[in-house]
């Protein structure tokens, strides 16, 4: 009688598991599956990576606001891994100052996870990167950035991108 209460618990176990795990290279982040690098690219570059990391998924720089909770959870793993620039899906390039994330939902301007003074309207500034400012003590904040200059980036799984 044991032994079929056990094998359903550990079916069950496994089944929760799989809910939870990320294909890798990518792992958990709160609700989401993401992959840090480890190498700096420039936007593009680091965008045509995270597309091409996972042949046959949808994967792309990472946007917020799809997963409620996933913002706080990254800005954590960024502040503890010490990464002070980290590209992001965000860009108004072509469009200047209509700012979208790259699965063509409008970015929010008026979210608190901009940098103060946040998002500038310059046509040298036109990717976002989530970066380490200390604000009494540190936080990461989204800000507009060169997107020529190279940085380390984020991808996400299961972003569907507007090509």
């Amino acid at each position: 009688m044991f032994v079929p209460v056990l094998l359903v618990i550990n079916l069950l176990t496994q089944v929760e598991a799989g809910k939870s795990s990320c294909p890798e290279p990518f792992v958990r982040i709160g609700e989401g599956c993401y992959y840090l690098s480890q190498t700096a690219m420039t936007w593009s570059e680091a965008r045509g990576y995270c597309q091409d990391l996972l042949p046959g998924e949808d994967a792309d720089l990472a946007v917020f606001e799809t997963y409620c909770n996933d913002y706080s959870h990254i800005a954590s793993y960024a502040l503890n891994t010490e990464t002070p620039y980290l590209w992001v899906g965000g860009t108004d390039e072509g469009h200047e100052g209509f700012w979208n994330w790259v699965d063509g939902r409008p970015v929010n301007l008026l979210a608190t996870y901009w940098r103060e003074h946040e998002p500038e309207s310059n046509t040298s500034y036109n990717c976002i990167a989530f970066e380490s400012i200390y604000e009494s003590i540190n936080r990461m904040r989204l800000t507009s950035y060169s997107c020529s200059i190279s940085e380390l980036f984020l991808c996400q799984l299961g972003i569907h991108a507007l090509k």
